[in-house]
């Protein structure tokens, strides 16, 4: 690893604890709530720091991204499908969480 890229994973590691706590403080889920993360990608965010992962539906697009996913966490329900058109019924999910999409 390059001096760069091992200061960039820390830069980028820090970002992303403060955007969490940001997420906490604001957003103030519940153990209870159903969180859909809209554009999880491979799950590097939300699902890597929210304890409740059994709560946490991650929807992507891209079938990869969710099968690494999946094997990282597999508590968590995966959903592969276009934003465009989201197959949840009313009320049926209490936060919707998209983080650079």
């Amino acid at each position: 690893m390059t001096l760069f890229s091992d200061k960039f994973n820390r830069l980028q590691a820090v970002s992303r604890e403060k955007k969490y706590q940001l997420f906490l403080k604001v957003i103030n889920p519940k153990k209870n709530e159903i969180i859909l993360d809209l554009g999880c990608g491979t799950g590097k965010f939300l699902e890597e720091k929210y304890p409740y992962k059994e709560n946490i539906i991650a929807f992507d697009i891209n079938k990869s991204s969710l099968n690494e996913l999946h094997k990282k966490y597999p508590k968590i329900k995966i959903i592969q499908g276009s934003a465009l058109k989201l197959p949840f019924e009313d009320k049926s999910i209490d936060i919707i969480f998209s983080n650079a999409v």
